[in-house]
């Protein structure tokens, strides 16, 4: 933890991507997109069980998602998302926008 630029573009890169993931994320009329301050975002599903998200997703574009249905407090309907590069952030918006419309 010497690098205290790694660590400052790192964590400009998250809050920019961050942002970037929430708008986009929100945009789609089928999920509930929850605020975060971490590289995860939580969203409740309001028409789809997650586990049949989870396997459509990885099925058709090999996409995996945590399905969140088994935190405590959370439901069949709740999946949570890793915020990663941005191209695999637009990749995974895209899917998401294709399966739930």
């Amino acid at each position: 933890f010497k690098d205290k630029e790694y660590i400052r573009n790192s964590k400009d890169y998250y809050i920019n991507e961050r942002k970037f993931m929430l708008e986009e994320l929100r945009k789609i009329p089928q999920l509930k997109v929850y605020d975060t301050d971490t590289n995860f975002v939580l969203m409740k599903l309001k028409d789809r069980e997650a586990n049949l998200l989870k396997l459509e997703l990885f099925e058709k574009y090999n996409i995996l998602i945590r399905d969140a249905s088994n935190f405590i407090g959370l439901y069949k309907n709740y999946v949570r998302v890793a915020i990663k590069g941005h191209e695999d952030n637009k990749i995974l918006i895209e899917s998401l926008k294709k399966i739930l419309g």
